[in-house]
């Protein structure tokens, strides 16, 4: 069932032992939120008490956090943070409901400072024994060992793992060789948290190494909203788009146009060739989707992915079209590049409206997902705040990548982290 679906224990034992297995016990892998809520049904039947009770007593007490609890259950509602986007905006998860879907895998609330004293507790031993801390931070299967992720680089073995709920999220990520340990937790964006505390990392680690990267911008002090009169359209030379917007405290930049793509939101220029071929598979998708053709996905995603996204495809564009009509055209708009990995920008344009759709790609031009129906891909858009030196500027923590825009009079210039330079002209016929 879903997560906020209200059942008792019971039922939920009984759904979940009644489902197939994936595979013979012990001889594959898959992450399981399912499997961790059992293991909270088993804490209730060994214990004798309810798995919050049992968590409050001989968990967050031995381990001394005093502001943790549970979505329903929180100990301090009125110091809760509200959800601060999406479905749930304004709301507060003190007041939603923990149920059994997801009762032993998630909704607990905890500040970053109980995070803090959580993970000191149980590397000192003060919540489960020391073998059972050193089997937990040990690979048992994939890159996890038990609920913690381990990887390892040239400058040794982290540990770390992502909470996501609505528009919470949280991410730690430890390094214990250098004593470091970082812990992000956000209400703004869903994922904002996990992104964040990627780059907040490495550079500490970089730091710890001799090696450090570089700094975001530094931000001018005044906040005062920017002045009305950089909004407008701007073009480049060669046609690309710049829209620029006032959103104090700063500047909401999108574009259309690959050369406005690569200068704004791509980690660097996205080769004319690959840029084509992605397009043209993205619009061959997307087309083959519309007449109920799925062989064209090709996911290099995992296999039950693979059969998760032909199973719900087909309802979700069912439904696009008995709202918005038949999908008349695919318009590409541009190649994002990340890493090694590509995303597609493209319009769909339907007979009563139109929305955006992203896919993403591997560095070989395998397909790994698809998305839409989301407000925020109707236009790749971008920040800029204002920084000391006059300028706006932008910074990806993902890459840690600056891309800074000044506007005088007519003439707007973009300067990436790479060096290269971007300018347009506004265009009067737009923006007088």
């Amino acid at each position: 069932g879903r997560d906020w679906e209200e059942t008792t224990r019971e039922t939920f034992e009984q759904r979940t032992l009644d489902s197939p297995l994936g595979f013979p016990p012990g001889a594959d892998y898959r992450y399981s939120n399912a499997g961790y809520a059992l293991l909270g049904a088993i804490v209730e039947r060994v214990s004798g008490i309810g798995f919050h009770e049992f968590l409050e007593r001989e968990v967050f007490q031995r381990a001394g956090l005093a502001r943790t609890g549970f979505i329903g259950r929180s100990p301090d509602s009125a110091a809760t943070a509200l959800a601060g986007s999406g479905s749930t905006e304004g709301q507060s998860p003190a007041s939603w409901s923990h149920a059994w879907n997801h009762r032993g895998s998630g909704g607990l609330l905890a500040t970053v400072g109980d995070f803090f004293r959580w993970r000191r507790a149980l590397l000192a031993g003060r919540v489960i024994s020391p073998e059972a801390v050193a089997a937990m931070h040990r690979v048992q299967a994939g890159r996890y060992g038990y609920g913690v992720q381990v990887d390892e680089d040239s400058l040794g073995v982290r540990y770390e793992h992502v909470g996501l709920w609505y528009s919470f999220s949280s991410r730690f990520i430890e390094r214990p060789s250098d004593s470091i340990l970082v812990i992000v937790v956000s209400n703004a964006r869903h994922g904002s948290g996990a992104v964040a505390a990627a780059p907040i990392a490495d550079h500490l680690f970089a730091e710890a190494s001799g090696h450090p990267g570089p700094l975001p911008p530094a931000l001018a002090e005044d906040s005062s909203p920017p002045p009305a009169d950089l909004a407008g359209e701007y073009r480049t030379s060669t046609g690309g788009l710049i829209r620029v917007r006032v959103a104090p405290p700063g500047l909401a930049i999108d574009g259309e146009g690959q050369e406005i793509y690569d200068a704004l939101f791509s980690e660097g220029p996205v080769d004319s060739a690959l840029r084509d071929l992605l397009q043209t598979r993205a619009a061959a998708i997307l087309l083959g989707v519309r007449d109920g053709s799925f062989d064209t996905l090709d996911l290099a995603a995992p296999r039950e992915r693979a059969e998760r996204y032909r199973r719900l495809l087909p309802p979700i564009w069912a439904e696009r079209q008995d709202s918005l009509g038949p999908l008349e055209r695919v318009e590409p708009v541009g190649v994002v590049r990340r890493g090694d990995v590509y995303q597609t920008r493209a319009q769909l344009r339907y007979a009563r409206g139109e929305e955006g759709v992203a896919l993403t790609w591997s560095a070989d031009g395998r397909l790994l997902g698809l998305a839409n129906g989301n407000p925020e891909l109707d236009s790749e858009q971008t920040t800029f705040r204002r920084t000391r030196d006059g300028g706006y500027a932008s910074w990806y923590p993902e890459t840690r990548r600056a891309v800074s825009i000044r506007i005088e009079g007519d003439a707007l210039e973009v300067r990436s982290g790479d060096g290269s330079v971007l300018r347009a002209t506004r265009d009067r016929a737009t923006s007088p």
